[in-house]
C-alpha cells in the first residue's frame, strides 16, 4: 500500500477523470445511478420515437425516405394533420398523448444541466426561448427529478414501446 506523499488538494481529486475521461468535478457530484438513469433515459426515448416515427410513416402511406430525420415535434404535427382527416382510434390517440408527454419530459431532463450540491434534491435548469417562458417570463426554467422519478419514466418509455408494437401487431393503423 503505498504510504501517503502529503496533503492531496480537493480539486486534483474532483478533477480526476472518470473511466469515460469526465472529470469528476464537471459536474458536481452525480450518483452514477442517476448519470445510468439519464442514458437510459435518452436510448428507450430513441427506439420510441423511431417506431412511433414508423407509426406516423404507415399513416401517411409513405417510404421512411419520407420522414427520416423528423423529430418528436413534427411527427406529432404530421400526425394531427392526417388526424383531421382520417380519425385515429381511441388507443392510437392515447398512445399519441403518451408519446408527447414522455418526448417533453425526456426533453426537460435530458437538456438540462444538473447542477448537484450534496444531499439537495436534484434540480436541473435550462434556458428557454420567449415563446417557451412561463407567465413570469423568466428564461430559466428549473425541473426536479430523483431516481424514482428517472426510474417511473424509463418504465412509461419501456410500456410505450410495447404499445406502439402492440398497434402494429394488432394492426390499428390504416
Amino acid at each position: 500500500m503505498p504510504q501517503n506523499a502529503g496533503p492531496i488538494s480537493l480539486t486534483e481529486v474532483w478533477n480526476e477523470p472518470d473511466e469515460f475521461g469526465v472529470p469528476a468535478n464537471m459536474f458536481g457530484f452525480v450518483p452514477e445511478d442517476f448519470i445510468r438513469a439519464i442514458g437510459r433515459i435518452v436510448m428507450t426515448a430513441a427506439l420510441v420515437e423511431n417506431v412511433f416515427s414508423h407509426v406516423v410513416m404507415t399513416l401517411m402511406h409513405a417510404s421512411e425516405d419520407a420522414i427520416a430525420g423528423w423529430q418528436s415535434a413534427r411527427l406529432l404535427e404530421k400526425f394531427d394533420r392526417i388526424a383531421r382527416v382520417r380519425t385515429p382510434s381511441p388507443r392510437l390517440l392515447a398512445v399519441r398523448t403518451e408519446f408527447e408527454d414522455l418526448m417533453d419530459r425526456r426533453n426537460e431532463l435530458v437538456h438540462s444541466l444538473w447542477p448537484f450540491h450534496g444531499g439537495l434534491p436534484p434540480r436541473g435548469w435550462r434556458p428557454v426561448t420567449p415563446a417557451k417562458r412561463g407567465e413570469d417570463g423568466d428564461h430559466i426554467v428549473w425541473v426536479q427529478a430523483d431516481i424514482d422519478d428517472l426510474k417511473a419514466l424509463i418504465g412509461r418509455l419501456v410500456a410505450l414501446h410495447r404499445s406502439l408494437g402492440d398497434l402494429f401487431n394488432a394492426g390499428d393503423l390504416n
